[in-house]
């Protein structure tokens, strides 16, 4: 069978606040939409830890807070410039603590704009939604590199 961990497991609960933004409050509620609570304990599967992975690479509130910010740099209520986008990924992941931030702090300058180009993608201006989705895969790209680096001794 596949391999499943308690929703209680402490390496799984500090990898998780390590690499997603859930907070201790939202984890428990995070690991029950993904698990299986047969016998009165929930359990999380390979499948259910990477959607929790997806699903809260990013906090919600400060990509919208973050997209509506962009509105004095040549933005407006319904979309962006994907420069202004890129710079404000880019500020996003600087500031950004934990993994995915030295992650990006480690990185090479033409892996940086490789990176941003990717979660942007080759529009002209980014919507809400879309600039949501490019933080999503710019976070866990930096994940991604951060648990390599882990596993190659870097870190």
């Amino acid at each position: 069978g596949a391999a499943v961990v308690p929703a209680t497991n402490a390496s799984l609960r500090e990898f998780l606040k390590s690499h997603t933004a859930l907070g201790l409050a939202d984890m428990d509620g995070a690991l029950s939409s993904v698990g299986d609570s047969a016998g009165g304990e929930t359990s999380v599967a390979v499948d259910g830890f990477l959607a929790v992975l997806q699903m809260h690479a990013v906090d919600e509130e400060q990509v919208v807070g973050s997209f509506f910010d962009m509105d004095s740099q040549g933005g407006d209520e319904e979309s962006k410039p994907v420069a202004v986008c890129r710079d404000a990924l880019k500020q996003l992941s600087e500031g950004h603590t934990g993994p995915a931030g030295d992650a990006w702090r480690s990185l090479p300058d033409a892996a940086r704009v490789a990176v941003l180009e990717r979660a942007t993608g080759d529009a002209e201006r980014l919507s809400l939604e879309e600039w949501a989705e490019a933080c999503k895969a710019q976070m866990r790209t930096l994940n991604l590199i951060s648990v390599a680096e882990l596993d190659a001794g870097g870190g």
